[in-house]
Protein backbone atom coordinates (compact mmCIF):
# COMPACT_ATOMS: atom_id res chain seq x y z
CA UNK A 1 0.00 0.00 0.00
CA UNK A 2 1.41 3.47 -1.01
CA UNK A 3 1.39 6.70 1.34
CA UNK A 4 -1.37 8.03 -0.45
CA UNK A 5 -3.35 5.01 -0.14
CA UNK A 6 -2.45 4.71 3.66
CA UNK A 7 -3.40 8.23 4.02
CA UNK A 8 -7.40 8.04 2.03
CA UNK A 9 -7.76 5.00 4.18
CA UNK A 10 -6.89 6.61 7.40
CA UNK A 11 -9.01 9.32 6.22
CA UNK A 12 -11.71 7.39 5.76
CA UNK A 13 -11.20 5.82 9.25
CA UNK A 14 -11.23 9.04 10.75
CA UNK A 15 -14.17 10.09 9.30
CA UNK A 16 -16.14 6.94 9.86
CA UNK A 17 -14.74 7.03 13.89
CA UNK A 18 -16.54 10.51 14.25
CA UNK A 19 -19.85 9.49 12.66
CA UNK A 20 -20.23 6.57 14.77
CA UNK A 21 -18.51 8.74 18.11
CA UNK A 22 -15.97 6.02 18.30
CA UNK A 23 -12.80 7.22 19.95
CA UNK A 24 -8.98 6.29 19.29
CA UNK A 25 -9.09 3.93 22.86
CA UNK A 26 -12.15 2.21 21.24
CA UNK A 27 -10.92 1.94 18.20
CA UNK A 28 -7.96 -0.30 19.05
CA UNK A 29 -9.92 -2.09 21.52
CA UNK A 30 -12.18 -3.36 18.94
CA UNK A 31 -9.35 -4.01 16.61
CA UNK A 32 -7.96 -6.35 18.78
CA UNK A 33 -10.93 -8.13 19.79
CA UNK A 34 -11.79 -8.60 15.87
CA UNK A 35 -8.20 -10.17 15.29
CA UNK A 36 -8.93 -12.79 18.55
CA UNK A 37 -12.54 -13.15 17.02
CA UNK A 38 -11.42 -13.38 13.49
CA UNK A 39 -8.98 -16.35 14.94
CA UNK A 40 -11.63 -18.52 16.36
CA UNK A 41 -11.64 -19.89 19.69
CA UNK A 42 -8.88 -22.96 20.02
CA UNK A 43 -11.49 -24.28 22.80
CA UNK A 44 -15.21 -25.83 22.32
CA UNK A 45 -17.53 -22.84 24.10
CA UNK A 46 -20.78 -23.98 25.61
CA UNK A 47 -23.34 -21.12 24.36
CA UNK A 48 -26.40 -20.50 26.89
CA UNK A 49 -28.36 -21.74 24.00
CA UNK A 50 -26.82 -25.13 23.83
CA UNK A 51 -24.62 -24.57 20.64
CA UNK A 52 -21.24 -25.98 21.24
CA UNK A 53 -18.65 -24.37 18.84
CA UNK A 54 -15.17 -22.82 18.32
CA UNK A 55 -17.32 -19.97 16.74
CA UNK A 56 -16.46 -16.37 18.86
CA UNK A 57 -20.03 -15.50 19.31
CA UNK A 58 -20.38 -12.25 20.92
CA UNK A 59 -24.31 -11.83 20.73
CA UNK A 60 -24.10 -15.41 22.60
CA UNK A 61 -23.55 -15.76 25.93
CA UNK A 62 -20.69 -18.42 27.15
CA UNK A 63 -21.21 -20.60 29.56
CA UNK A 64 -18.61 -22.83 29.85
CA UNK A 65 -15.00 -24.05 27.91
CA UNK A 66 -13.93 -27.16 27.35
CA UNK A 67 -9.96 -28.23 27.79
CA UNK A 68 -8.00 -31.08 28.54
CA UNK A 69 -6.94 -32.17 31.74
CA UNK A 70 -3.24 -33.31 30.85
CA UNK A 71 -1.90 -35.67 33.21
CA UNK A 72 1.84 -35.81 33.88
CA UNK A 73 1.63 -39.19 35.41
CA UNK A 74 2.05 -42.53 32.88
CA UNK A 75 -0.86 -43.86 35.50
CA UNK A 76 -3.39 -41.38 34.44
CA UNK A 77 -4.54 -40.22 30.99
CA UNK A 78 -6.02 -37.11 29.16
CA UNK A 79 -9.41 -36.08 30.36
CA UNK A 80 -11.77 -33.31 28.38
CA UNK A 81 -13.26 -31.09 31.50
CA UNK A 82 -16.00 -27.84 30.82
CA UNK A 83 -15.03 -25.50 32.97
CA UNK A 84 -17.48 -22.59 33.69
CA UNK A 85 -16.76 -19.25 32.10
CA UNK A 86 -17.20 -17.65 35.35
CA UNK A 87 -16.22 -18.21 39.02
CA UNK A 88 -19.45 -18.23 42.04
CA UNK A 89 -17.66 -16.03 44.61
CA UNK A 90 -18.12 -15.57 48.12
CA UNK A 91 -20.48 -18.88 48.62
CA UNK A 92 -20.29 -21.66 51.48
CA UNK A 93 -20.73 -25.14 50.45
CA UNK A 94 -24.28 -25.48 50.59
CA UNK A 95 -24.57 -22.46 48.63
CA UNK A 96 -22.35 -24.01 45.83
CA UNK A 97 -24.14 -27.40 45.72
CA UNK A 98 -27.09 -25.53 45.19
CA UNK A 99 -25.94 -23.46 42.25
CA UNK A 100 -24.27 -26.59 40.72
CA UNK A 101 -28.08 -27.87 40.12
CA UNK A 102 -28.69 -24.91 38.31
CA UNK A 103 -26.51 -24.97 35.60
CA UNK A 104 -27.25 -26.23 32.35
CA UNK A 105 -25.92 -30.29 31.40
CA UNK A 106 -23.72 -30.39 28.66
CA UNK A 107 -22.82 -33.76 28.49
CA UNK A 108 -24.77 -37.23 30.99
CA UNK A 109 -22.05 -35.96 33.85
CA UNK A 110 -23.00 -33.56 36.04
CA UNK A 111 -21.43 -29.92 37.64
CA UNK A 112 -19.06 -30.41 40.64
CA UNK A 113 -16.43 -28.94 42.50
CA UNK A 114 -13.20 -29.93 40.97
CA UNK A 115 -10.38 -32.41 42.45
CA UNK A 116 -7.34 -30.90 43.30
CA UNK A 117 -5.00 -32.50 40.99
CA UNK A 118 -7.75 -31.79 37.82
CA UNK A 119 -7.46 -27.89 38.38
CA UNK A 120 -3.70 -28.37 39.08
CA UNK A 121 -3.22 -29.95 35.61
CA UNK A 122 -5.25 -27.26 33.81
CA UNK A 123 -3.46 -24.68 35.18
CA UNK A 124 -0.11 -26.46 34.83
CA UNK A 125 -0.78 -26.42 30.74
CA UNK A 126 -0.15 -22.90 30.59
CA UNK A 127 -1.64 -22.87 27.08
CA UNK A 128 -5.28 -23.07 28.11
CA UNK A 129 -4.84 -20.54 30.89
CA UNK A 130 -3.69 -18.18 27.98
CA UNK A 131 -6.82 -19.56 26.01
CA UNK A 132 -8.85 -19.15 28.66
CA UNK A 133 -7.95 -15.16 29.40
CA UNK A 134 -8.26 -14.67 26.12
CA UNK A 135 -11.74 -15.79 25.53
CA UNK A 136 -12.70 -13.97 29.29
CA UNK A 137 -11.00 -10.76 27.27
CA UNK A 138 -13.31 -11.15 24.20
CA UNK A 139 -16.35 -11.56 26.14
CA UNK A 140 -15.51 -9.03 28.63
CA UNK A 141 -16.32 -12.00 31.45
CA UNK A 142 -14.78 -11.90 35.34
CA UNK A 143 -11.27 -12.77 35.39
CA UNK A 144 -11.11 -16.32 36.33
CA UNK A 145 -8.32 -15.78 38.98
CA UNK A 146 -8.29 -12.44 40.04
CA UNK A 147 -6.91 -13.20 43.68
CA UNK A 148 -5.01 -15.66 45.75
CA UNK A 149 -8.51 -16.80 46.87
CA UNK A 150 -10.59 -17.43 43.42
CA UNK A 151 -9.06 -20.59 42.38
CA UNK A 152 -10.38 -22.77 44.11
CA UNK A 153 -9.86 -26.83 44.04
CA UNK A 154 -11.28 -29.46 46.27
CA UNK A 155 -11.52 -32.87 48.54
CA UNK A 156 -15.02 -33.77 48.14
CA UNK A 157 -15.99 -37.29 49.86
CA UNK A 158 -19.29 -38.36 50.24
CA UNK A 159 -20.67 -35.22 49.48
CA UNK A 160 -18.45 -33.49 52.34
CA UNK A 161 -15.65 -31.23 52.51
CA UNK A 162 -12.93 -32.52 53.59
CA UNK A 163 -9.52 -29.95 52.42
CA UNK A 164 -9.34 -26.56 49.86
CA UNK A 165 -6.42 -25.80 47.88
CA UNK A 166 -6.06 -22.51 46.65
CA UNK A 167 -3.82 -22.73 43.65
CA UNK A 168 -2.41 -19.20 44.57
CA UNK A 169 -0.39 -19.28 47.11
CA UNK A 170 -0.14 -23.54 46.75
CA UNK A 171 -1.19 -24.50 50.07
CA UNK A 172 -4.19 -26.36 51.66
CA UNK A 173 -6.60 -25.99 54.63
CA UNK A 174 -7.45 -29.41 55.99
CA UNK A 175 -10.90 -30.35 57.62
CA UNK A 176 -12.08 -27.05 56.03
CA UNK A 177 -15.88 -25.43 57.79
CA UNK A 178 -17.93 -25.67 54.62
CA UNK A 179 -19.56 -22.67 56.08
CA UNK A 180 -17.03 -20.57 54.72
CA UNK A 181 -17.66 -18.29 51.80
CA UNK A 182 -15.01 -19.13 49.86
CA UNK A 183 -14.53 -18.89 45.76
CA UNK A 184 -15.45 -21.35 43.60
CA UNK A 185 -14.47 -22.42 39.90
CA UNK A 186 -17.13 -25.81 39.02
CA UNK A 187 -15.97 -28.10 36.10
CA UNK A 188 -17.74 -30.71 34.19
CA UNK A 189 -16.68 -34.00 32.50
CA UNK A 190 -17.23 -34.26 28.68
CA UNK A 191 -18.78 -37.51 27.13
Amino acid sequence: MTNEERLCKINLLQDFCTQHCINEDELYELFSQMEIIREGSPLDIYYEDGEITCRIDLAKNPIAFRISSVCKSPLCKERELWVLARVLKNANFEQVQAFIKTLPKISSYSWRVPQERELTYVLDAKRHLKDLEKLRYVFSLPCFIDDERDCLTCLVNSDRLESVMYYYPDFRIEGINPTEKLSWWVVCDAD
